[in-house]
């Protein structure tokens, strides 16, 4: 083989390579943005549906505020993101939905001292909670202290506590009817809501 065919033969070995990674690049691109694209649409499913299941959660409080006259329901909901050295879950709970009657303040102004609450700062309560379901009591009656400071603060006079579980009867989170005026919303009612409420969680 001369000199002549060894350099055209390269060369042509060149291109076809420099053509097939070009091709690479372009399929790789076309590939990268289906993905990116997939990615958005998911992300923007996962909002909307999000946006859904919040409107359906506050329609039920809503209702189950008008069905028992309460002054303010709150839905706290259970989350846990750390771990003690002892390895016991840090299990906290921060309200995300709440609503009002007309005239009546958000609960806490809508500060963040409602926010990643220690569950072990409501022993009392989750404990009454595990043994009865959803009970209430007049606001000073309540045992843990931030409890009783939480509804004092707040000027409730009477709460109705409850836990909120899915279907499977896991816990997703506590749900909190409230009085100023000294009326106690009916537990039965609170219950049933409560278990609609954990449905639309475990979605």
């Amino acid at each position: 083989m001369d000199i002549k065919s060894f350099i055209d033969k390269h060369e042509i070995i060149s291109n076809i390579l420099n053509l097939a990674g070009l091709g690479a690049m372009f399929l790789f691109a076309g590939f990268y943005g289906k993905i990116k694209e997939w990615l958005e649409k998911k992300t923007n499913d996962k909002f909307e549906r999000s946006i859904n299941k919040t409107s359906l959660i506050r329609d039920n409080l809503a209702e189950l505020r008008a069905i028992t006259g309460a002054a303010r329901v709150m839905l706290f909901q259970l989350h846990n993101g750390q771990y003690y050295f002892s390895g016991e879950g840090a299990d906290k709970m921060s309200l995300t939905h709440f609503v009002v009657d007309s005239g009546v303040a958000v609960p806490d102004r809508a500060g963040t001292r409602l926010q990643n609450i220690p569950v072990t700062y409501w022993p009392d309560a989750f404990k009454e909670m595990t043994a009865s379901g959803y009970f209430g009591k007049d606001a000073s009656q309540f045992t843990d202290p931030f409890t009783a400071q939480m509804f004092s603060l707040d000027g409730v006079d009477y709460a109705v506590i409850g836990p909120v579980k899915d279907r499977r009867g896991f816990w997703r989170g506590v749900l909190i009817v409230c009085n100023m005026d000294g009326s106690k919303p009916s537990h039965e009612d609170c219950a049933i809501y409560g278990q609609k409420i954990g449905d639309l969680l475990s979605l």
